[in-house]
């Protein structure tokens, strides 16, 4: 009954997180990142923040949200990093979001990031695209990797 109760939060919590709506997305990210990496005492994360305001639109919230969930999950099936770190900070009429991790890395050419399929990499960078935001990757083999996501800030903030 127990792993039926946690398994159920946890699909609500993959929905999305209550933090989220109440607190901003840097509160709810940093919930994401203890729910995320709870079982993996191996890895070591951090989250960092410029403490400027960032008001989202909550379509770029949610959005940016899902999207360090899908590299955090990324990292946790393959990167085999022991540090990862997350930075927030504004850029003139932008939020940007950093994810580092000190993992194998990956030929960011050679990826499926450029291929349609679920909410990977590819739709994340699609639905930045849709709302002026972007994505970028860097990676080399054994180098780990860091990607970054830039969305648009709400105007008149």
């Amino acid at each position: 009954m127990l792993d039926t109760v946690t398994r159920a939060r946890e699909l609500i919590f993959d929905l999305t997180s209550p933090t989220l709506y109440r607190f901003g997305l840097e509160a709810g990210v940093s919930e994401l990142m203890v729910e995320q990496f709870k079982g993996y005492a191996h890895i070591k994360h951090e989250l960092h923040t410029d403490e400027k305001a960032k008001p989202l639109a909550e379509d770029i919230s949610i959005l940016l949200f899902k999207a360090v969930r899908e590299v955090l999950v990324n990292i946790i099936k393959y990167a085999n990093a022991a540090n990862v770190r997350v930075d927030f900070r504004r850029s003139g009429a932008n939020i940007v979001i950093s994810i580092q991790d000190d993992g194998v890395g990956f030929n960011v050419d050679e990826s499926n990031i450029n291929k349609s399929g679920g909410f990977g990499l590819f739709n994340i960078r699609e639905r930045l695209d849709y709302v002026g935001g972007k994505l970028s990757i860097a990676s080399a083999p054994g180098m780990g990797t860091t990607v970054t996501f830039e969305a648009p800030l709400e105007k008149d903030q």
